[in-house]
C-alpha cells in the first residue's frame, strides 16, 4: 500500500511537470514514471533522535534512498521532551543537539547523500515554532528573545479622582484615557508616577490602559529585533 501510494505521489508530481510538454511526450513520461529523477522524488521530515551513530545514519539512509526511493531527506532533530512534552516519548539526541559530535555526525548525513546522490535540505531546527536553536537562544542571548506589549485596562466614571496600580514590567511604555462614547483621547502619561497614574476623570465614561513591555516572553527569537537583520 505504501509503494502504490508513492508511485501515485511521484506519477502526479510528473504528470504536473511534465504536462505542458505536449501528448508527444509520452515516451519521456513514462521513463520518468519508471525511474523518476529526484526532482520528482518525495524528500520526508527526518526527525532524528535517539543514539546517533555513522553506522545507523547509513544505514537509515541507504534504506530510504535505495530501498524506499525517497530523494534526499530533511533533517528535523528533536529535543528530549519537546513539543512532545515527555523525555520517554522523545530522548532527543546523542549527541547533544549543536555539539561537535553532533556536527560530526551531522557531517556523516551529508557525505552519505552525497555518494548517494541524493539531497538534504537544511532544516536544522528544533521544536515548534521556529527560532529556539534547541532553548539556547533564550539561555545564551535573553535580550534577543521575543518580547510582549501588554495593556492593563478598567473602566471610570467622571467627575471623579482615580488612583490606579500600574504594572510597569520591564519597561513602561505609556498610558491613556478613552471616552468611550465620543472616542476622544487623552495622554496620561505625565499622570503616572513610579507604579501610580493618579487622574481627574472628566465628565463622561472613559476606558483608562497602560501599557507596558516584557522581555524575554519565551526562548523563541524575536523577528522585529532590527539589529538581527543586520549582516555581520
Amino acid at each position: 500500500m505504501k509503494k502504490t501510494f508513492r508511485k501515485l505521489l511521484i506519477y502526479g508530481t510528473v504528470l504536473a511537470v511534465c504536462g505542458c510538454r505536449g501528448a508527444g511526450q509520452r515516451e519521456t513520461w513514462e521513463k520518468e514514471f519508471a525511474d523518476p529523477s529526484d526532482i520528482y522524488r518525495p524528500q520526508p521530515f527526518w526527525h532524528i533522535n535517539g543514539t546517533l551513530t555513522t553506522e545507523g545514519i547509513r544505514k537509515q539512509l541507504s534504506d530510504a534512498i535505495q530501498g524506499d526511493g525517497f530523494g534526499g531527506v530533511a533533517i528535523l532533530p528533536l529535543n528530549p521532551g519537546g513539543m512532545w512534552g515527555n523525555q520517554g516519548i522523545c530522548p532527543g539526541t546523542t549527541p547533544v543537539y549543536l555539539s561537535e559530535g553532533y556536527f560530526n555526525r551531522y557531517r556523516d548525513i551529508l557525505e552519505c547523500s552525497a555518494e548517494q546522490g541524493a539531497q538534504v535540505i537544511l532544516y536544522d531546527d528544533v521544536d515548534f515554532p521556529s527560532g529556539t536553536a534547541g532553548g539556547k537562544l533564550g539561555e545564551q542571548f535573553p535580550q534577543y528573545t521575543r518580547k510582549r506589549l501588554c495593556k492593563t485596562e478598567e473602566e471610570a466614571i467622571g467627575p471623579k479622582n482615580v488612583k490606579i496600580a500600574v504594572p510597569l514590567r520591564d519597561s513602561f511604555m505609556g498610558a491613556a484615557a478613552m471616552n468611550t462614547l465620543t472616542l476622544e483621547r487623552i495622554d496620561l502619561g505625565e499622570f503616572v508616577t513610579d507604579s501610580t497614574l493618579e487622574w481627574q476623570v472628566p465628565e463622561g465614561t472613559w476606558k483608562i490602559m497602560s501599557f507596558a513591555m516584557e522581555n524575554h516572553v519565551d526562548n523563541h527569537v524575536d523577528y522585529m529585533e532590527p539589529r538581527l537583520s543586520k549582516s555581520s
